[in-house]
């Protein structure tokens, strides 16, 4: 992650995949001068299982920061009918939602957008995602901007570019068709 022309952080991305069930992990640490203002460092964990119909569906999530044991988030869902029951903490003040399947994490959404890829031909003009995020159910637009080649460790990837726009912030996802939407 990059600030002002210096690397400011260091974001580590893991997928653990295998008999119906999948993990994927976010770890991000300060690094260089900024790392002598803080020492932040935030884990981020998703826990996803796959369902009948071959779909994925996040089932546990857990978000902690390394130095401040009071901001965190967890929550687990389970299957009641129809519907899907959330019962989780942000901050240590406990929820309960009630939501509609698909339901993602604002890590796992990733995921959301890979498998939507992988199923297309091709993209779509925008993609609408169902998020749980400090006790709330947020929906995520993803817009699809494009074709951009991006160079990363002295590797060139075609990538597909998304952006999402949320109020007067915009996160970009580049995903690489050569790497399976990743």
């Amino acid at each position: 992650i990059t600030k002002w022309g210096s690397t400011i952080a260091r974001l580590n991305m893991s997928l653990q995949a295998g008999n119906g069930q999948a993990q994927y992990r976010l770890h991000t640490e300060a690094v260089g001068l900024i790392a002598a203002i803080t020492d932040e460092e935030l884990t981020e964990t998703s826990q996803l299982k796959q369902n009948e119909n071959k779909s994925w569906q996040l089932e546990n999530f857990s978000q902690q920061r390394a130095e401040d044991k009071q901001r965190y988030q967890k929550f687990s869902l389970t299957t009641d009918g129809d519907k899907l029951r959330v019962q989780g903490e942000h901050d240590g003040k406990p929820f309960r939602l009630t939501a509609s399947a698909p339901v993602w994490d604002r890590s796992s959404v990733q995921i959301a957008l890979t498998c939507d890829l992988l199923g297309g031909n091709k993209p779509l003009p925008a993609y609408d995602y169902t998020i749980i995020d400090g006790g709330n159910i947020n929906q995520y637009h993803l817009e699809f901007r494009g074709q951009e080649i991006i160079r990363i460790a002295d590797k060139e990837f075609d990538t597909l570019k998304f952006e999402r726009i949320s109020g007067d912030r915009s996160t970009l996802f580049w995903v690489a068709p050569s790497l399976q939407y990743m």
